[in-house]
């Protein structure tokens, strides 16, 4: 997805397959579930391969984990009692901050930005996290 994002073009599964060091027997499965979820299109002949049916910045690495992986779940409903009911809140706080981080980090913030810039904004937004464990651990004791 970011060879695509970078080049802006149709590229050739062999191209691609060159460039990313996946074979192209995998390649062609994950550009089917892609494609499939209407991520990635594919054109046929010469001239054909791979293209984003999205721009980049429309495209979240959420997007993609969900559409490859299935949704993410830090963790499912508590069965029952306070310390289970605390620890699911904290989970669920946590998830929320997951999806929100993953849904702002888009194809092209990670072509245009240092990594260190992705690792900021992942600070920024698991930062407010932390220090809400560590006060609601600081009240507990």
């Amino acid at each position: 997805m970011l060879y695509l994002a970078k080049n802006k073009k149709v590229v050739s599964s062999t191209e691609l397959s060159q460039n990313t060091a996946i074979s192209k027997r995998y390649l062609m499965q994950i550009a089917a579930k892609l494609r499939d979820g209407k991520l990635v299109g594919v054109s046929m002949g010469m001239t054909g391969g791979y293209y984003l049916l999205k721009e980049p910045d429309n495209i979240s690495v959420y997007d993609i984990i969900v559409l490859m992986e299935g949704e993410i779940r830090v963790t499912n409903a508590p069965d029952e009692g306070v310390a289970y009911l605390t620890l699911y809140q904290a989970f669920n706080d946590l998830q929320h901050r997951i999806y929100h981080y993953l849904s702002s980090l888009t194809l092209d913030v990670l072509v245009h930005q240092s990594w260190s810039q992705c690792l900021k904004l992942l600070t920024d937004t698991l930062e407010p996290y932390y220090e809400a464990v560590r006060i609601k651990a600081a009240q507990e004791l």
